[in-house]
């Protein structure tokens, strides 16, 4: 696998930060970090909760379960998909395949605000 540009940025902004909602918002998923730290999924994201695999849109409620959980890892794979890590190996995937995707992006994840006001931002 390949150096993807932006991926230990994105990695140290989100490893360490808690869960602290989850909205399905039309035909996406937005997780909320910490209250100002968004990753939202425009393809189907799929993971796995306590050993059970779970895909939007057909399992929604796993999904709640990742609330007041902290992230411990962030991997790409920018061919295929990106994970976010929970605690227990519980993992949040967003595939970004061609087959999957529904538009020019599958993932963004929008920063906190800095001293300037700006938002960083990541797109895959």
């Amino acid at each position: 696998m390949r150096d993807v540009p932006g991926l230990d940025s994105a990695r140290a902004l989100l490893v360490g930060l808690e869960v602290t909602s989850v909205a399905f918002v039309r035909d996406w998923v937005e997780l909320l970090l910490e209250d100002e730290v968004r990753v939202a999924a425009f393809t189907a994201p799929r993971g796995v909760w306590d050993n059970e695999p779970w895909q939007y849109p057909t399992d929604l409620r796993p999904m709640l379960n990742y609330i007041n959980q902290t992230v411990v890892d962030f991997q790409m794979d920018e061919t295929s998909t990106t994970e976010l890590t929970f605690e227990h190996e519980n993992t949040f995937v967003v595939p970004l395949d061609d087959q999957a995707c529904n538009g020019p992006e599958a993932i963004n994840i929008i920063g906190a605000p800095t001293a300037d006001g700006q938002r960083p931002m990541w797109i895959w």
